[in-house]
């Protein structure tokens, strides 16, 4: 709920501006918003897992908004590979629009550098988390990013069929 416009009514309550059966009838108007956003999203997520409990593959596009929203700064439980492609495949996208955007608009090159600057840095979390999860899913620990070479030769390893410390094994991986 949003809890400043109810403050809000509440103060025209108790200054006369409002009735208390307008207060009221404005509260549930604010509780039944509520309501509905709760219900779709609950909605969406139930959706989400039942896709994966069926065992049902997520698109590309949809690994990607998953890494950059519910997975945003998660560096437990594993990544399989599509998903981790998928994050790496809309981060190139991304980046390259945002680029060519910005040399079509400006001909600067050093406003092109910031934007993918800013791309960077707003990805950085996720990027580290995809990759670590991913390294996970190899029966490797998160550290081993710090050696740059290795993750770069065991995001290509097949996944664990098995459950490892990190977790089960993702749902879709054969």
């Amino acid at each position: 709920m949003d809890f400043e416009k109810l403050e809000k009514l509440a103060e025209l309550k108790d200054k006369g501006i409002l009735t208390q059966e307008e207060f009221e009838a404005q509260k549930k108007e604010l509780l039944a918003v509520k309501e509905t956003a709760d219900k779709a999203v609950e909605k969406a997520v139930a959706k989400s897992a039942a896709k994966r409990e069926a065992g049902e593959d997520l698109s590309v596009w949809a690994y990607f908004a998953e890494c950059i929203s519910e997975k945003y700064c998660c560096f437990t439980g594993r990544a399989r590979r599509k998903e981790y492609f998928g994050f790496l495949l809309g981060y190139i996208v991304i980046d390259t629009v945002i680029s060519f955007l910005l040399w079509a608009l400006t001909q600067d090159i050093e406003i092109v550098l910031l934007g993918r600057g800013i791309v960077s840095l707003i990805l950085l979390l996720p990027s580290l988390s995809a990759l670590v999860r991913r390294l996970h899913d190899v029966d490797f620990s998160g550290w081993w990013i710090l050696t740059v070479v290795v993750p770069l030769i065991m995001m290509f390893f097949k996944s664990d069929m098995v459950p490892n410390k990190y977790g089960d094994v993702p749902a879709g991986v054969r």
